[in-house]
């Protein structure tokens, strides 16, 4: 029998708890009501197409049964649940301070006071004074049971800044502008996407509206303080309904940049942020494919495009840009590398790049025309300027102190500060991470899969050092993801630690379809190449096994939203790969999805999957793999299975409809338990401590299947 190590003693937790309500209790069955879908020749049936009408009361109905029958698995090992939330709080320090930035006069930072679970962002002047509290995040949430801050931004003049929240988990946000010398509320505009720009003399803003139904981005509007909503300004409209847009400031802040964004072609506009009544200014039109992105320092744009170069090249050009054939080569292509994002500075450029899986910080001293690599000294890790936690701001092009951060799933999440003229490194500040925590606890490694067709497979593994390899096979989670271009980097998380202090092995397959191994890494992964998403990820978890790192009954897979997606073909096409699957707001409903053109983000997405209205190539492609039109009569996993009714990117119907049809088809024992969150939207529970609850539900779900398969009721 497998023995399963638990550091807390859980696993005594678990089988003192025993599953008598399990079998007193058995799960929802769904009304079906017949309906037919037709397309090419086609009919689907779909008996539950009906949970898409959420003003039937028989949809909350079900959602709610579903919630209580998650509870009956759930409620009985309240004390092991309780015990890991514990573990993983405890990682966290009660405070937590960023590294201060200084910006335009002031000295900014970002601060979580002692339990609370919101930041509070605030300002010192640099000749002194005490600080000015911009936005109280524990005082804007506190009526809330949902609560998400988007953006924030102070006005160059620096007399007021304007914040956007989000209390429904919908992903429309207000916005509240304020007086900083009175604390006067200025205007308040309702149900935007949540970017602030403010105009540099202070008067205005812009701020980005979305189609009602849809809720696609698509127009940009400039609002004066104090004047009526009424009275705002429609600067640009988009209006091919497949393209998304946003908006954001360059280095110089000179400009506002509106992005037309396909994941095949961009176009930007230019606004002259000085300019109170300034239009928007062609910089390049679209084309497809061509993606470009820009920015402005100095008196120079630079551009980063993917003209006849897959992994982009960079560019530089005078006022207004140009035309591209006017552009001048900064850095050239290279078929090996990936170049993802830029930070520019008066004196130096530092590129984000991706080379063989990791990620690399490289500098151009624009100066002397030399470039160099900055060492952190880890292989297996995540080295970022264009995500990662707030105090990673490059916002004076002045200085020559550039920000970055890194960590590994053995590295705490780490700021550094590097200054490019003197090429030294230092730490301004490292994650406190409580509990007991060191590094020296843990190992990492990573290891290649041999997929189908050749290729090698990248693979991201951790583990406690007293429960590696060599005590052969543990409990394993693999992750997966492998959709729109996104790597799956190994980064640390407090989220995971229990888990691995429990003896198990974290594991992250990085598949095609994101970018892991460069751009060609996503086109391979994407379209009529999809199929190879799903084969890597079944080429990934064989390995392990093969290789001793786990066992079938001892592995589960986790993924969410596209990552369900892949989760979903998997299990439909390899049923016994995997003991258990955590699956989080999952993208199942392929093919109705993506025929619907008034469902969020499904214009913007055929240019991902395909369209099946007008392809009947790409609607025969999507139905071979599309996990609620797949699933069949066969002994399934265990599942632990998430949505949100309020989500805008996966709607809660379609994780819905495929536990209602997993119910009806699954020829095994297996514990399926949905539960559904009805007041969030994709992202889940908000709050630092709060979503932990979450986490801990899903180590304890694992813990106590492993118990269930190893015979121990």
């Amino acid at each position: 029998m497998r023995q399963l190590i638990s550091v807390l003693g859980l696993s005594v937790l678990l089988v003192a708890c025993g599953q008598g309500q399990q079998a007193e209790n058995p799960p929802p069955v769904a009304e079906q009501r017949p309906f037919t879908l037709s397309a090419h020749g086609d009919d689907r049936s779909d008996p539950y197409y009906w949970m898409r009408d959420r003003e039937d009361p028989a949809v909350i109905e079900y959602l709610e049964a579903e919630n209580a029958y998650a509870e009956t698995f759930f409620g009985p090992l309240a004390e092991a649940r309780e015990a890991v939330f514990q573990e993983l709080v405890g990682y966290q320090s009660e405070t937590r301070e960023s590294v201060p930035y200084a910006w335009n006069g002031y000295v900014y930072e970002t601060r979580f006071d002692e339990g609370a679970e919101y930041a509070v962002i605030s300002r010192t002047s640099r000749s002194g004074g005490d600080a000015q509290v911009l936005v109280d995040g524990p005082a804007l949430a506190e009526p809330h049971e949902y609560f998400a801050l988007g953006d924030w931004d102070v006005a160059l003049s620096n007399n007021r800044v304007a914040y956007s929240i989000d209390t429904t988990g919908r992903e429309l946000y207000d916005i509240t502008s304020v007086d900083l010398e009175t604390g006067e509320v200025l205007d308040t505009i309702a149900e935007t996407d949540g970017t602030i720009i403010w105009m540099n003399d202070g008067s205005g803003f812009y701020y980005v509206r979305n189609e009602e139904e849809t809720l696609r981005p698509y127009q940009v509007w400039r609002h004066l303080i104090g004047a009526p909503e009424a009275d705002d300004v429609l600067i640009f409209q988009e209006d091919d309904s497949e393209f998304f847009m946003y908006i954001e400031r360059t280095t110089s802040s000179r400009y506002m940049l509106i992005y037309s964004y396909l994941r095949n072609s961009t176009e930007v506009q230019l606004v002259n942020l000085n300019d109170p009544a300034a239009t928007a200014v062609m910089f390049e039109p679209r084309r497809t494919p061509h993606q470009y992105f820009v920015d402005h320092v100095g008196d120079t744009f630079v551009i980063r495009s993917d003209e006849d170069a897959y992994n982009f090249q960079v560019f530089a050009a005078g006022d207004l840009g140009g035309r591209p054939g006017d552009w001048q080569i900064s850095v050239p292509h290279r078929t090996d590398t990936l170049i993802e994002g830029m930070a520019l500075f008066a004196n130096f450029m530092v590129l984000e790049e991706r080379t063989g899986g990791t990620v690399q910080m490289h500098v151009y001293d624009r100066r002397s025309g030399q470039d160099y690599l900055i060492d952190v000294g880890e292989e297996v890790g995540m080295a970022t300027f264009t995500g990662g936690p707030s105090d990673v701001v490059n916002p004076d092009p002045a200085t020559n102190l550039f920000r970055f951060s890194y960590s590994s799933h053995r590295t705490p999440t780490t700021v550094y500060g590097y200054d490019m003229a003197a090429r030294e490194l230092s730490t301004l500040r490292q994650d406190d991470v409580q509990g007991g925590f060191s590094s020296d606890n843990y190992e990492q490694a990573r290891v290649w899969a041999t997929a189908d067709d050749g290729t090698l497979v990248p693979i991201s593994l951790a583990w406690r050092t007293d429960a590696g390899p060599a005590d052969g096979p543990r409990p394993l989670m693999l992750r997966g993801y492998g959709a729109y271009g996104s790597s799956y980097d190994p980064t640390f998380t407090y989220a995971w630690l229990p888990l691995m202090d429990h003896g198990y092995v974290l594991a992250t397959a990085h598949i095609r379809g994101g970018t892991e191994m460069g751009r060609q890494w996503y086109f391979d992964g994407s379209l009529l190449n999809k199929i190879n998403t799903f084969t890597d990820y079944i080429a990934a978890a064989e390995y392990l096994v093969a290789e001793g790192w786990t066992t079938n009954d001892q592995m589960f897979a986790r993924g969410g939203s596209a990552g369900g997606l892949l989760l979903g073909a998997v299990v439909n096409m390899e049923p016994d790969l995997f003991v258990g699957i955590l699956n989080h707001v999952p993208f199942v409903d392929v093919v109705t999805t993506m025929s619907d053109a008034t469902i969020p983000l499904t214009t913007y997405e055929w240019v991902e999957w395909g369209n099946p209205i007008e392809s009947e190539e790409s609607y025969n492609y999507m139905l071979s793999y599309s996990p609620y039109d797949n699933l069949s009569a066969q002994d399934y996993p265990h599942m632990f299975i998430t949505a949100g009714l309020n989500d805008p990117r996966v709607q809660y119907w379609e994780p819905a409809k495929y536990v209602a049809r997993l119910r009806t088809l699954d020829t095994g024992d297996n514990q399926t338990v949905f539960r559904v969150n009805m007041g969030s939207g994709h992202f889940g529970t908000t709050g630092r401590f709060a979503q932990y609850r979450d986490i801990a539900d899903e180590i304890v779900y694992m813990d106590e299947i492993l118990r269930r398969v190893g015979g121990d009721e």
